[in-house]
């Protein structure tokens, strides 16, 4: 009987852990660039992709308090790059020390934010091109 319980219950979780997979397509990219001694506003090339999909860890899916966390993968990259720590019925909030990843579920649209560079370098010398991405998601 207890094994049949444990196996209904485990049954039972399965759809909550089932995991969503989106492919992301930047859009449109600007920012800022360091040209001819002088930082300006530029736009930039928009070629990255990204697959958003639950972070591993050691072969195991990351979690924070039994949820599974997303990570944002760079297609052609094996590890992540950004962990996300926040996921609503409607969001997914992705950050690190460089910036930001945001997507809204409701409309499968995301905004990246790279905020290296410029801030970080007293010197005025280029070291980074702080940026603002956007773009659609499909579910995979």
């Amino acid at each position: 009987m207890l094994r049949s319980i444990t196996l209904l219950v485990t049954l039972l979780a399965l759809p909550a852990m089932a995991e969503t997979q989106y492919l992301c397509i930047e859009e449109a990219a600007g920012g800022v660039a360091h040209q001819n001694g002088r930082w300006s506003g530029t736009s930039f090339r928009t070629e990255d992709k990204y697959l958003v999909k639950f972070a591993t860890q050691d072969g195991e899916v990351a979690t924070y308090s039994g949820i599974p966390k997303y990570a944002i993968y760079r297609i052609g990259q094996k590890n992540y790059d950004l962990l996300c720590d926040g996921t609503t019925e409607t969001r997914i909030f992705c950050r690190a020390w460089h910036g930001e990843f945001k997507i809204n579920l409701s409309n499968l649209r995301f905004i990246r934010t790279e905020t290296i560079g410029f801030w970080e370098d007293g010197e005025g010398r280029r070291s980074g091109t702080p940026h603002l991405g956007i773009g659609k998601c499909s579910e995979l």
